[in-house]
């Protein structure tokens, strides 16, 4: 099973500078010149071809403006990023429980138990709600006394 989340962070890391960038263009007045703008758009799209656009960050240098504070929109397209990271990492979470679930069937006789035991335990890791997942977390991995606040902060938002 192959992990969608590194995927799906450069597609939103992608989509987030390809943001800044058009905002950058737009906000520009047309008595201004444009060399930087064409200048980042070059390294941006270099950045994309070679798969090297967030080890060097050229781009991002070249294109914040430092007087634009970010509009009611970009906060609710990040917003939305963040639902669609979530989204992605609960359902792979459950399908790779699922997967790994699959050994219950190997292990355990009589083979209708197993089936058996094997359906309610599917059954049951797609009824999770979200915070039970973020319970999960907390205790595993964001168990350090200054990690498990975000998980805590993650819960009230949900």
């Amino acid at each position: 099973m192959n992990n969608p989340l590194p995927a799906t962070w450069k597609a939103i890391l992608c989509a987030n500078e390809a943001f800044k960038i058009t905002r950058r263009v737009i906000v520009r007045s047309p008595g201004h010149s444009n060399e930087e703008c064409q200048q980042a758009l070059q390294i941006f799209q270099q950045g994309l071809r070679k798969k090297t656009l967030y080890q060097g960050d050229d781009a991002l240098r070249l294109l914040e403006d430092k007087t634009a504070a970010p509009s009611l929109e970009m906060r609710e397209i990040e917003g939305l990023f963040v639902l669609y990271l979530w989204a992605t990492f609960e359902r792979f979470l459950r399908d790779y429980l699922q997967e790994k679930g699959g050994v219950l069937k190997q292990y355990v006789q009589p083979s209708s138990l197993a089936d058996a035991l094997y359906k309610h335990f599917q059954k049951n890791v797609e009824r999770w709600e979200p915070k039970d997942i973020l319970d999960f977390l907390k205790e595993s991995v964001f168990n350090t006394p200054t990690l498990k606040p975000m998980i805590d902060h993650a819960a009230y938002l949900e």
